[in-house]
């Protein structure tokens, strides 16, 4: 038999590489990278403890919009063991690519957009770390793909995230989709498998195409086949993120997601230009926090009611509210008020105060003026109001 030609042999083999998908040995193209990874963020829950804020557990998870919102696992912001959401999470943004992220603001996972059943919610960042109110600007995004163009053996797929192993920088892994699992194990599109590497801190991150799509949500490793000795990666495809990635998109606000509303309190004196009920007095201000991390209350309602008025006479959805208060404000960005009315002086007033999420706080005839100077900040000039649980 003849033996074949080297020369032959290696054109036949650089024949067979160009012969082979282009996507599997493909890199991650630099502008992409450069896009995207900005937009994956480090989560950091966790939870009151002793009037502190202990960190738990981390995870990643990927910006959707310019304002903030943030799709991660549900399992990041959950604490299985006490089954209930983390107090916080702490986001971290990308600085550079050998340094860790930079831990910027807090979201609530409460007011959270949650899908337990998939283990995905979409959190935003609520307080700065000082506890200031925080709203996202111009924050980077990833766009999202879509799963169903994936291949078995022939797409690649990148993992972006921060998963804690070997350091706590931003980490990107290439790997190829290797198949398809469904809810339970059977068939279906429920998982993406991959031979990516994905480690613990890389749940709720990123999986992105070549072209840099958003096309999963990086959520669990498990052992492969025994013979083998593989570890599979499973990651969600983006289509179960579909409904809550849409909320997001429209302009989601996480404070409407809070357990308790503010009620809609009438127009009345001192707010909707009405005649306040006298013109020289007491004027009432102070600041309104929370109760667990001292950080101001944007938006809180503070009601002084009319002498002889208790907080029994106010029905509990407060339809009747008018005409039973003197004057009312609302508390600004730094949890200030300042009532627009003087109050009257040698009286005593029962004040309400209560916000969106927070559980309201009242007390009959707490407030005398009998001593009181003509700018007066009662209780310290502070009111600290106790989160829904």
């Amino acid at each position: 038999m003849r033996r074949p030609d080297r020369n032959m042999v290696k054109r036949g083999l650089v024949i067979l590489a160009l012969a082979l998908p282009v996507a599997a040995r493909a890199n991650l193209p630099k502008e992409v990278g450069q896009r995207d990874m900005p937009a994956v963020v480090f989560l950091l829950a966790g939870d009151l403890k002793g009037g502190k804020l202990v960190p738990v557990s981390s995870g990643s998870g990927t910006i959707l919009t310019a304002d903030g919102s943030i799709l991660t696992n549900h399992h990041v912001i959950y604490d299985k063991a006490q089954k209930r959401l983390h107090d916080f999470v702490a986001v971290g943004l990308l600085k550079a690519y050998d340094q860790s992220p930079e831990l910027t603001c807090m979201a609530v996972p409460s007011h959270g957009l949650i899908d337990k059943e998939l283990d995905l919610a979409v959190v935003k960042c609520e307080q700065d770390l000082s506890g200031k109110p925080f709203r996202a600007q111009n924050w980077p995004t990833i766009p999202v793909g879509s799963s169903k163009e994936l291949l078995p053996g022939v797409s690649e797929i990148f993992v972006i995230g921060y998963p804690g192993v070997g350091g706590p920088t931003i980490n990107v892994t290439r790997g190829t989709v290797s198949g398809f699992l469904g809810k339970d194990g059977g068939s279906g599109r429920f998982w993406i498998k991959t031979d990516a590497a994905i480690a613990h801190g890389n749940s709720g991150g990123t999986a992105i195409d070549d072209e840099g799509n958003l096309v999963g949500i990086p959520t669990a490793v498990r052992p492969g086949q025994a013979d083998l000795g593989e570890r599979v990666g499973l990651i969600s495809p983006v289509e179960l993120a579909r409904e809550l990635i849409d909320k997001a998109l429209a302009g989601w606000d996480p404070t409407q997601s809070a357990e308790a509303a503010a009620p809609q309190v009438p127009q009345g004196p001192g707010a909707g230009g009405l005649a306040c009920a006298v013109d020289k007095g007491v004027t009432v201000s102070g600041h309104v926090f929370s109760s667990d991390n001292s950080a101001p209350i944007e938006g809180a309602y503070i009601l002084i009611l009319k002498p002889g008025t208790k907080r029994r006479d106010v029905k509990n959805d407060y339809s009747n509210v008018d005409g039973l208060y003197v004057t009312y404000t609302i508390s600004d960005q730094d949890g200030g008020f300042n009532m627009p009315c003087p109050i009257a002086r040698n009286q005593t007033f029962t004040v309400v105060v209560l916000a969106k999420g927070y559980v309201e706080l009242s007390g009959d005839d707490v407030l005398n003026t009998s001593k009181a100077p003509d700018r007066f900040e009662p209780w310290g000039g502070k009111v600290y109001l106790q989160r829904v649980e």
